[in-house]
Formats: C-alpha cells, structure tokens, sequence
C-alpha cells in the first residue's frame, strides 16, 4: 500500500532548519563514538545519534523517534535535490549557508567554554535576591507611558506634575507639546515583563499608586489599578532560573573571549571609498 504523503512532517524537516548541519552524517558521532545508521537517504546515511539530538533539540520524546527519523530523510531528499539544482551555489543562499554555519560553531564555542549548569545554590540564591519574581510575585493590572530618549530632568517634572493632581492623559499631553516619543499602553504583566528599573517600586506599590523611573533609553510612568499575588516556589522557579543563568554565564564568556580576541585579531572597520572596492571584488557574479 502506498504511503501518504504527510504534508506536516514536510514543514517539521523545513523548519529544523541546521538541525543536519549540527548532527552530521555517518556512522561516528564527534567523540568517536559509533552509532547505529537507521537509514540511507541516496548516498548519505541517518543515524541514531542525529535522530536523539533532533528529538533533544526539538524538546520531543524519545517516542517521537520514527516520526524524527521521517522528517530527517525528508530533509536529506529535498537537500540532494536543491544540490542537484545547484541552488547551493546561489549566491544568497552560500551567505545562508555561511551564517548557519557561523552560528553553530559560535553556539559550540560558547557551550565549550561557559562554566557548566548553574549548581542548586547559585539558583537558591538568585531566588532569595529576586523575592519580585517569585517568592513576592504579583501580577500588576496598569496604564502606562513608556517616553522614548527622555532629556535630562524630566523624570523630576512629572513627578511634579503628578504631585499636583494630573493625571496620565494630562500628562501624555504635555509631552506631545514638548515633542517628545512616546507610546500609552494598557496591559496586565507579572514583574518578570516589566522593565527591571521599575521593580524597587513596585516591591511597595499597591492599586492606585503611580511609579516612574527609567534610564537614558526609556522612561516610563505606570499607574497600577490592580496587583493580584502569584508567586512561585523554588521548585517552580528552578527550570527558568536555571535558562536565564546559563544564558547569563554564556553570554560573559562570549564579552571574555571577544575581549581577548579582539586584542590579538586585526579588525579593520573600511571607509566608504574601500568599501566600495572591496565590494566590486567580492560582490556576487554577474547573472549569467
């Protein structure tokens, strides 16, 4: 009986987009390991190893392995054909091929020399430091004005105004007559999507109060109609705890390496004049 075609699994191996080029091919994982091949697509070969850091990477059980394994030749059949088409010697699609390749080696570099899983201290403690956004938690219900580029001073002066009894739609008034940017929301958000130089207050606000704080980039005035209790235990909080520091942790040893490296690379940022040489030597070809 024929099997039908499922068009599903086709965008599932569209949308895995590296997925081959992390895995590799063959029967040798990077460690020398051996791993069983499941499948030969024309002259290239699946293996196990691909299908469990597809299935790893895609966050889907291990039960999920033939449809993985599916998706895997789907992709292996619609690259031999983009080869056989040589769309591999487009030019945009080589840049494509480039920066996918760039980003692994770099995601590689970065898990190679970033200090491990964070222990069950260090998330303890940034649980204990943040009360905000777990133990304390709340969900705020507000209106605010977020001001783009605020100029000196004018945090001081709102709060004036707001001293004086005006309210947010007053005041969204007179920073269109100063020319200001800004943008007059509505939402409902816990702490944790809220910007973080807001939080010092909010730790005290309660339904009715109006907080303002900000940097050079942004300011913004929020008045908070509601403020509802959602914390989360520790055992709850660990799974994303754990992301944002290794995240953390891997993005100081991308600022570390690039340090060092940009004090031993030579970088030469061109002028309008070189780069438009350069780009007449290393610019696509001409169509045919």
């Amino acid at each position: 009986m024929k099997k039908e075609f499922d068009v599903t699994r086709l965008w599932l191996c569209l949308g895995m987009g590296i997925c081959m080029i992390v895995a590799g091919c063959g029967r040798v994982t990077g460690n020398g390991e051996q791993s069983a091949p499941l499948a030969r697509v024309n002259d290239t070969l699946i293996s196990q190893i691909q299908v469990d850091r597809a299935l790893q990477r895609a966050g889907q059980p291990t039960t999920a392995a033939r449809q993985m394994l599916d998706s895997l030749v789907d992709q292996q059949l619609l690259a031999d054909l983009a080869e056989k088409e040589r769309i591999d010697q487009d030019w945009a699609v080589k840049d494509a091929l480039a920066a996918a390749r760039r980003q692994v080696l770099t995601q590689a570099l970065l898990e190679k020399h970033a200090a491990g899983k964070p222990s069950d201290d260090e998330i303890a403690r940034y649980y204990d430091q943040h009360p905000i956004l777990f133990s304390n938690r709340r969900v705020f219900t507000f209106r605010s004005i977020n001001v783009v580029e605020p100029r000196a001073g004018l945090e001081r002066h709102l709060k004036r105004e707001l001293q004086v009894g005006k309210g947010l739609s007053e005041l969204t008034v007179g920073l269109e007559a100063a020319g200001y940017k800004f943008r007059a929301a509505d939402g409902t958000a816990g702490a944790e999507q809220i910007p973080d130089y807001l939080h010092a207050d909010l730790q005290r606000a309660e339904a009715g109060d109006v907080v303002i704080a900000g940097n050079k980039q942004m300011l913004t005035v929020m008045n908070i109609l509601a403020a509802s209790p959602r914390s989360l235990s520790l055992a709850e909080a660990k799974p994303m705890i754990a992301r944002y520091l290794e995240n953390t942790k891997r993005a100081e040893t991308a600022q570390q390496l690039l340090t060092a490296l940009r004090k031993s690379a030579r970088v030469e940022y061109l002028s309008s004049k070189q780069a438009e040489t350069m780009g007449d030597i290393i610019g696509p070809p001409p169509d045919e």
